[in-house]
């Protein structure tokens, strides 16, 4: 009787083990995936930007050129485009900072949370 128990007490901490290690590994393969997604949207997102920032350096060329040929210098062109820039930027720190803060937030919280019937690699396979 004494067998039969360290027996089946040894085969519940086997199995026991076995659930904790299959829970570990599901535990690191999620990470691992959500991980992936997030490292492949700031990939795309990085060259989406860079391929934005070429168009606005090139939008801006024209509208400096544009705004020299209007007032007669082409200091003032570049002068008014770097003005309207610096208005930009000025109320992307003071107004639009946390609301744009919050929305990055709760895009990468919702990535790292999303379920396995959203938007993963593994539902894209």
């Amino acid at each position: 009787m004494a067998n039969e128990s360290n027996s089946l007490t040894d085969d519940v901490q086997d199995s026991i083990k076995n659930l904790l290690a299959d829970r570990l590994l599901l535990a690191k393969m999620e990470a691992a995936e959500k991980t992936a997604l997030l490292s492949s949207r700031l990939l795309i997102s990085m060259l989406a930007a860079g391929l934005a920032l070429l168009v606005m350096l090139f939008l801006s060329l024209m509208a400096c050129y544009y705004f020299g040929q209007l007032f007669g210098s082409m200091l003032a062109g570049f002068a008014t485009v770097a003005g309207i820039y610096l208005l930009l930027l000025l109320l992307l720190l003071t107004v639009w900072r946390r609301p744009l803060q919050h929305r990055i937030e709760n895009t990468v919280v919702r990535t790292i949370f999303s379920s396995d019937d959203s938007e993963t690699p593994a539902t894209h396979s």
